[in-house]
């Protein structure tokens, strides 16, 4: 089954109580795996949430630095391991398998990852709302140089232009607003919402999960706002040609 990913369904989702399904104490770490987390781990050019895990058995020590703050988060398989930092000893030596904790991250964090994660999709619709086509290659939706990459030609001399134009349509879509749809599809119905082409990077036997924004669905496995509005405003700071790609940078 693998770990219950509660951040698909909820962005504002700061907190959640959780059992432990797998441990791997190691020296200063515990590597933690949980039946259900809010926590997302490093992907899809998104940064990881931060927090932390506090154990919520009773203890006859007293003093015990019962939480675990979280250092790192990835994937393995289907699971999300929670690598965190042990402050005081005796919980690695009494936390086990089956034993329940609450989990929390850091909101402000949060809503800025998934205000840069939106705007970045918003760049992709805003794009061909102002009549250019690219297609999209890579993102990097981190607080310290965003940016969305495609695969094409922006010609040298027009790129101012097309800067202004698209950071205007970008602000021009966020003052509408509207919801960000998400939905889980297979099959026809994603060839349906790609505008009738399968995306050649996505597996045709499992499901996959979408979301559209400004009227464009995407694949995506990621932090999304609920409106496009909570945005609240994107600055096209550069664009610049690398061979056949061209690199847009943002901020929100």
């Amino acid at each position: 089954m693998g770990t219950e990913i509660l951040f698909w369904e909820d962005t504002y989702l700061f907190g959640c109580e959780s059992k432990v399904v797998d441990l791997n104490v190691q020296e200063g770490a515990i590597i933690v795996t949980l039946d259900r987390t809010i926590c997302y781990a490093a992907s899809g050019g998104q940064p990881s949430d931060e927090g932390k895990i506090e154990v919520e058995k009773e203890i006859e020590h007293e003093n015990v630095d019962k939480t675990l703050m979280i250092k790192e988060l990835h994937w393995s398989g289907n699971n999300i391991l929670h690598s965190c930092e042990v402050r005081d000893p005796i919980i690695a030596k009494i936390l086990a398998v089956g034993d329940k904790v609450k989990v929390s991250i850091n909101p402000e964090k949060r809503i800025l990852h998934a205000r840069l994660h939106s705007a970045g999709h918003l760049i992709d619709a805003a794009l061909e709302n102002i009549g250019i086509q690219l297609r999209s290659s890579k993102a990097y939706h981190y607080p310290n140089g965003a940016y969305v990459e495609y695969m094409g030609k922006i010609e040298q001399n027009i790129r101012e232009d097309v800067l202004r134009r698209l950071e205007k349509e970008c602000n021009r879509l966020i003052e509408i607003g509207g919801p960000i749809f998400k939905e889980v599809a297979s099959g026809d119905r994603v060839t349906e919402l790609c505008r009738g082409e399968f995306p050649s990077f996505l597996p045709k036997d499992k499901p996959v999960r979408l979301i559209c924004v400004a009227n464009l669905w995407i694949p995506c496995g990621g932090k999304n706002l609920r409106d496009v509005r909570e945005i609240l405003n994107v600055k096209i700071t550069k664009i610049r040609s690398n061979k056949e790609k061209i690199k847009i940078s943002y901020s929100v």
